[in-house]
């Protein structure tokens, strides 16, 4: 029988050896073959990780399915998107931002599906895809989507406050007179004193006004303490006043500076059908001190003086 050509045993032989390694072809077009390295496998003439490999997961062959990913060579089901045979989630991936293959840049992260800034300045909140001031901002006030009403609401420090008419301040969610509002006076939160009052932006000690009258009394004798006591009574000084002889005395109720204005009685006219003159106004400044004790003599209406005619 004739001997077959040595070079076809030479093919055969190569074919052989070929079956347990990775194939090449080198410069001359031939074949040489080279074993895979450690942890692949030959299969379709390629050496792949059956651990990951999708198409060979376990093994040459075994194909996982359209919705599955190869993990340690076992296909497992994918609840987000298979890209390249990982299961990826295209809401963040940034290799993958809403579409497999749709990789952001450098400096970008993958929000919801968009690529935006991975960083923004000091001070800025990267949201909906920019950078933004959440403590100004209408549609990101104190955070991400927390939006303001435009027409109602402005956002201050990261609040939405209430658009306040002219002249008007908003503070803490209310619209107030910086002027003359004790707990924002000037400003917001700057609150007076218990016993001071918000008088054109400051706090200032409480303006109070005691008026001493005459509580009905007419002529040269003054009233007496039941008359006080009717005159004074639901008022600032009810239960304040002692009246001894005519006199009324009043305890200064707190030290400070006091402003006291004495008015003269009116007089009267010896003339029937005429109006008396009015008395002078004095206006005096003074320190006074808790539990002082002041006498206050309240002028009167002068009385007509008798006539009698002869006879």
């Amino acid at each position: 029988m004739r001997a077959r050509p040595r070079w076809v045993r030479l093919i055969l032989l190569l074919g052989v050896v070929g079956a347990a390694g990775c194939t090449a072809v080198n410069d001359f077009g031939r074949f040489e073959f080279e074993s895979c390295p450690d942890g692949r496998t030959t299969c379709d003439g390629s050496c792949v990780d059956t651990s990951t490999d999708s198409a060979h997961c376990g093994g040459c062959g075994m194909a996982c399915g359209a919705m599955e990913v190869c993990e340690a060579g076992v296909c497992t089901g994918c609840a987000a998107t298979v890209c390249d045979g990982a299961c990826v989630d295209l809401q963040t991936d940034a290799a993958n931002c809403g579409a497999c293959g749709m990789a952001c840049g450098a400096d970008e992260a993958c929000d919801g599906g968009s690529c935006v800034p991975s960083s923004c300045d000091p001070g800025l909140t990267v949201c909906d895809g920019g950078c933004v001031d959440t403590s100004s901002s209408l549609d990101h006030c104190g955070g991400c989507g927390n939006a303001c009403d435009g027409d109602t609401e402005e956002c201050v420090d990261g609040s939405c406050t209430p658009l306040c008419e002219e002249g008007l301040t908003a503070c803490d969610g209310s619209c107030v007179d910086t002027t003359m509002d004790p707990e924002h006076c000037g400003e917001c939160g700057n609150a007076c004193a218990a016993a001071d009052e918000c008088v054109r932006s400051e706090c200032l000690p409480q303006v109070r006004e005691w008026r001493f009258v005459t509580c009905g009394a007419r002529g040269r004798n003054g009233p007496d303490q039941t008359a006080c006591d009717d005159t004074y009574a639901g008022g600032p000084l009810d239960g304040e006043v002692t009246v001894a002889a005519g006199i009324q005395q009043w305890t200064v109720p707190a030290t400070g500076v006091y402003r006291i204005e004495a008015r003269g009685a009116q007089g009267v006219s010896a003339q029937a059908g005429r109006r008396g003159g009015d008395g002078a106004v004095v206006t005096g400044t003074f320190d006074l001190t808790e539990g002082e004790v002041l006498s206050i003599l309240v002028g009167q209406r002068g009385t007509a003086p008798r006539s009698s005619g002869g006879g």
